[in-house]
């Protein structure tokens, strides 16, 4: 089964599948302390509704996983909300973003893991929505003490409940095989590892080191960098060529709303149409390069549908 927001459904052929997207990355902190005037959440829903609404009727969209944890503002009520009023199935996250956490200071990885574990177990709220993917991630400061206790948790929260697990990585100095060495060794399993942002460091050899660990990547925030859909459809058919399909995810990373930016450039400015656009970057732009270059469609469906279904399941 698969948890989503509106209750858990059976694995099937959603048509497409996002697997690292967030309605709102945003401030708890100011957002308790300002309300509205800090964000608008009546504005958000409707925006991410039509938004979700007409990706599903240009680009097939049938589930999307929002890969917001605690710390960045997940509001699962609001997602519940899209989900209804858009059409579009959203799977909910749980873990830890990169940034340093007062939470860690004084509680062990396994004091930590166990919240999660009872998310997982019990759902959230008076809904008992149950998260459907884990979520960890590391800095530009690498594994740090604070870092270490995050992904040690995670593990221990992977390895209870079986749910995969996504991690933010940045590529840089080795990062993803030293998280990776932290997680095995504190029992998650690797089939259910995803390392994400493959699209920050390109290269057919680099990212199927990473494959040969077992785990899956996810080729996301292609957008954010000059690589441009050529190269990450290069990258993709190669990578296909020597017999990965079955372990690679597609994904934006795209936020419709986000606080890392200031007010005039958070997201809530655009229209659902430059929204779409946006989510629909892999799923346009990548999709017609990859096909153009030799790539076949049955190669994509496995990767934008079939792999999401598969490690979502469980």
């Amino acid at each position: 089964m698969i948890q989503t927001v509106t209750g858990a459904i059976s694995k099937t052929d959603f048509g497409t599948v996002l697997m690292h997207e967030h309605i709102s990355c945003s401030s708890l902190s100011f957002y308790n302390a300002f309300g509205k005037a800090w964000l608008d959440k009546a504005q958000l829903k409707n925006l991410a509704s039509e938004t979700l609404k007409q990706t599903k009727q240009k680009f097939n969209l049938g589930l999307m996983v929002d890969a917001t944890p605690i710390d960045l503002g997940r509001d699962i009520s609001l997602l519940k909300e899209v989900s209804e009023l858009s059409g579009v199935k959203i799977v909910v996250s749980t873990g830890f973003y990169y940034l340093q956490s007062i939470e860690t200071f004084n509680n062990s990885p396994q004091e930590l893991a166990k919240w999660f574990i009872d998310e997982c177990k019990n759902g959230v709220g008076d809904d008992q929505i149950k998260p459907g993917i884990l979520k960890c991630a590391t800095g530009n400061l690498g594994i740090t003490d604070d870092n270490f206790k995050k992904l040690a948790a995670m593990a221990i929260v992977q390895k209870e409940t079986g749910l995969p697990l996504y991690v933010h990585c940045e590529h840089n100095e080795g990062v993803a095989f030293k998280q990776l060495d932290v997680l095995l060794k504190n029992g998650a399993a690797a089939e259910k590892i995803i390392i994400g942002h493959a699209a920050i460091r390109l290269g057919a050899e680099y990212l199927e080191s990473i494959l040969k660990m077992g785990c899956f990547i996810c080729m996301d925030q292609c957008h954010c960098y000059s690589n441009g859909p050529t190269v990450v459809a290069q990258t993709l058919l190669k990578l296909c060529q020597k017999g990965y399909t079955d372990k690679i995810l597609l994904s934006n990373d795209y936020c419709i709303h986000s606080d890392f930016c200031n007010e005039k450039t958070n997201g809530l400015h655009l229209t659902p149409e430059q929204h779409t656009d946006g989510l629909g970057y892999v799923l346009d732009l990548v999709y017609k390069e990859f096909i153009a270059m030799g790539g076949n469609d049955s190669d994509w469906k496995t990767m934008i549908c079939k792999n999401a279904m598969d490690i979502l399941d469980h």
